[in-house]
């Protein structure tokens, strides 16, 4: 039997959703074993527990939240023997999208981490803090340090709406040297994602061909519209919705180490959540981290 922790946060976007966090999940994931439970709406408290429980060699963590508990989570289990599992319950669960992982049936998200399999996937690694789906700069990132987080607990989606309402009147496209491995790329963006996954929000798929334990990291650049902010949103559009990127402006690349540099320096943040800004040095760790997914049939 399995020793786990369950660490839960009581902030995150559909944990209001239930009536008590940890009977409710308690019960569902019980027959994994000797099961230890934490609840607090301090992700960087709960980041605290679970490098405890990584410390103590617990089996298995368990994260109850969005994106950024997951990603805290990561940062205390990477390159150890602890497997993470995950229930998604925050606003756009990227990286439980990625994976496989139920988003709107709680059961069966314990089911995954009660009896799925066992898959090692690649991290990011941004100047020394770890990211299991993504690391943006630029436009995204300024929406995302721009979101009020009361305002997201309460209607999720649309604090983001309202964030790029906001930062699309300050948008400029910036100046980047990017180094990707032995090579060097100037350039005018409005963005730049430097992502492990596919999935970028809500099941749109913006680095569609990666691919989260292939070694690689995908590089996407929105570069300068001609069209300024309203060709830059007709461009994020069309390519969000599923067109081709390299006919829109959108260019892609791939490495193991990307270096990101700009002028100005702009914000950067690390699976949705804010982190930091350039210059920033960012590479890709092969099968840094044990998650549990959906078993194969």
């Amino acid at each position: 039997m399995a020793r786990a922790l369950l660490v839960i946060n009581s902030s995150a976007g559909r944990v209001s959703g239930l009536k008590n966090p940890i009977d409710d999940l308690y019960t569902c994931l019980s027959p994994i074993g000797e099961l230890d439970a934490a609840i607090s709406e301090s992700i960087e408290e709960l980041g605290s527990v679970a490098r405890e429980a990584v410390r103590a060699e617990f089996d298995i963590v368990i994260a109850a939240g969005g994106d950024g508990t997951i990603n805290e989570i990561v940062n205390a289990a990477a390159c150890s023997s602890v497997t993470i599992g995950i229930i998604p319950l925050g606003t756009a669960n990227v990286i439980a999208r990625e994976l496989n992982i139920p988003i709107d049936d709680i059961p069966a998200a314990c089911s995954v981490v009660v009896s799925g399999a066992s898959r090692r996937i690649d991290l990011g690694c941004a100047s020394g803090r770890w990211f299991a789906a993504m690391a943006g700069f630029g436009f995204d990132a300024a929406v995302v340090h721009s979101v009020d987080q009361r305002a997201k607990k309460v209607i999720g989606v649309g604090a983001y709406a309202i964030a790029v309402t906001k930062e699309l009147a300050k948008l400029r496209p910036v100046r980047y040297s990017l180094y990707l491995d032995d090579s060097l790329i100037e350039t005018e963006a409005s963005v730049i994602l430097v992502s492990n996954s596919a999935c970028y929000a809500y099941g749109i798929k913006v680095a569609a061909d990666a691919k989260i334990d292939d070694g690689l990291l995908d590089v996407v650049i929105f570069e300068k519209s001609k069209l300024n902010r309203i060709g830059f949103l007709w461009q994020s559009a069309l390519v969000l919705m599923g067109a081709r990127a390299a006919d829109f402006g959108v260019k892609t690349f791939r490495a193991k180490k990307v270096v990101v540099r700009s002028v100005p320096n702009v914000l950067m943040h690390l699976d949705g959540d804010e982190w930091g800004s350039t210059p920033a040095d960012v590479e890709i760790v092969p099968c840094a981290l044990t998650v549990k997914v959906p078993a194969s049939r």
